[in-house]
């Protein structure tokens, strides 16, 4: 919504009309300080008389990119910065081995949207960190673009043949499994997040044989990390097109052998959302929703905790 509103403004401005935002604001609960810290009010520069404690909150400022723009790694990097400023408030920091981890991840997600969006997508990222009264850190962060969904990107006329024949593949088998709840475009999405999977990959192709995606191993080690008390789980997920896939830890990545002319015969971490862990079955419909609306490309939504008490469980 800031995107869009703040876009509008802007474009408003350049044609020289004038345009203006009102609406009610209660000024109550935990959404408070996102609104006005990092939210609508902070990006329009609106008028609030609610005052906000910033000693408890650490911001990441919106950053953004075009297809191809390069800025990735540099993003990557003040992301894995503010990460440990986080980690800070709770008396631990990343090793070099770990930020270096972290890093690598949040490039490869922001590479993702970066590249894969299609040529005119941008893409966004922004994170809102604040303390609680329990001494609790909440973790927000989005990352995100306009473009093509995830389903549409990996059967687009750049995709190598070595995937569109996997494609084929996969539909065939999971055709008779198609209904309400299970369609080609959720199937899709979820195969593109495995291990190896890439439209661009190519066996033949040195610098593109071991492309995927890291997506699903940040997502799990923020999952691994985020609890906190009992009531507080982390709230991760990716929505792209009208496919929403939501994380919990009933299903987890884990190594599967493969041996048959679809996945080849190799060894590959999966997380097919379902209790055989079986890409070749249906995800779990309460993990792997088809929603009524549509996202105009991808967005990666996460909310864990920094709990410097369950934190301590994996220092010892």
């Amino acid at each position: 919504m800031d995107v869009i509103v703040v876009g509008i403004k802007t474009y408003r401005q350049k044609i020289k009309k004038d345009i203006s935002f009102s609406g009610e604001y209660h000024g109550k609960g935990p959404i408070k300080n996102v609104l006005i810290a990092s939210g609508i009010i902070k990006h329009l520069n609106a008028y609030t008389d609610t005052i906000v404690d910033y000693k408890n909150l650490i911001l990441f400022k919106a950053q953004s990119g075009k297809n191809n723009s390069r800025k990735s790694d540099t993003v990557a990097t003040k992301l894995k910065e503010y990460f440990d400023r986080c980690l800070e408030t709770q008396g631990y920091m990343l090793t070099e081995d770990a930020g270096n981890y972290m890093g690598k991840m949040f490039g490869e997600v922001i590479n993702n949207c970066e590249i894969h969006g299609g040529v005119n997508s941008i893409w966004y990222t922004i994170g809102h960190y604040e303390m609680k009264e329990d001494g609790c850190g909440e973790f927000q962060l989005a990352i995100f673009n306009f473009g093509d969904s995830i389903s549409q990107r990996i059967r687009s006329k750049e995709t190598t043949a070595e995937i569109k024949d996997l494609l084929n593949k996969m539909n065939e088998i999971h055709k008779p499994n198609y209904g309400a709840n299970w369609n080609q475009d959720a199937m899709y999405t979820v195969l593109s997040l495995q291990e190896g999977i890439s439209r661009l990959k190519d066996r033949n192709n040195p610098g593109n044989k071991k492309r995927g995606t890291g997506t699903i191993r940040l997502m799990e080690s923020l999952y691994t990390i985020g609890m906190s008390k009992p009531g507080k789980e982390p709230d991760l997920s990716i929505t792209s097109g009208n496919i929403n896939i939501k994380f919990s830890n009933k299903y987890s990545l884990d190594n599967v052998l493969f041996n048959d002319n679809i996945m080849g015969n190799n060894l590959r971490k999966i997380i097919a959302f379902n209790n055989d862990n079986d890409i070749y079955k249906p995800a779990d419909s309460n993990n792997v929703r088809i929603m009524k609306e549509t996202f105009p490309g991808t967005v990666i939504s996460i909310k864990f905790y920094l709990d410097g008490k369950y934190l301590q469980t994996f220092a010892e």
